[in-house]
């Protein structure tokens, strides 16, 4: 990875941004306990309710793994790094601030010595602006069904950006 990232680094033009990326520790913990991808989520959520203790520290586990990794990137060449939070979406409020948010919170902490901007990515996760207040980041990144208004009044200290439906680029290249 290191080698990758410096050759990446070396030859892209100066004002070209290398970012750092990895996965949220919910994502994550979504596919080992699922095995795949899922559109309920049944597995996890059943392991995270019934083993709460041991889900948790999964979660810890997998935010520090994701903050050596972020800082191996950073050390390498990336001048800003995003957590992809891919599944949050799935989550109801409260689900989300233990099993999702408070282990991202973790690792965007684990990572703030690094002096690069700091990106969070919860997609389908509208429903968490006001939890997205505090979170220890620069920037939120946001998904086509979050308008773009109302989150940037949502999160004063946060920049936001994102918010282009992918479908557009599958329509006309005028659109």
């Amino acid at each position: 990875l290191s080698a990758t990232l410096e050759l990446v680094a070396t030859s892209l033009e100066s004002q070209t941004a290398l970012i750092g990326f990895c996965g949220a520790p919910w994502t994550l913990a979504s596919y080992l306990v699922e095995g795949a991808t899922s559109r309920s989520f049944t597995r996890v959520k059943a392991f995270a309710h019934h083993h709460p203790e041991a889900f948790d520290r999964l979660g810890d586990i997998l935010a520090d793994a994701m903050a050596a990794y972020l800082r191996t990137q950073v050390e390498s060449g990336a001048q800003a790094i995003q957590v992809f939070d891919s599944w949050v979406g799935a989550l109801g409020l409260e689900d989300a601030r233990r099993l999702a948010l408070r282990p991202a919170r973790r690792l965007l902490e684990a990572v703030a010595d690094l002096g690069v901007p700091r990106i969070y990515f919860p997609n389908g996760g509208s429903h968490l602006l006001a939890e997205l207040v505090d979170m220890p980041c620069e920037v939120v990144g946001l998904d086509w069904r979050t308008d773009l208004g109302t989150a940037s009044e949502m999160l004063p200290r946060h920049a936001v950006q994102g918010n282009l439906d992918p479908g557009v680029l599958m329509g006309p290249d005028d659109e």
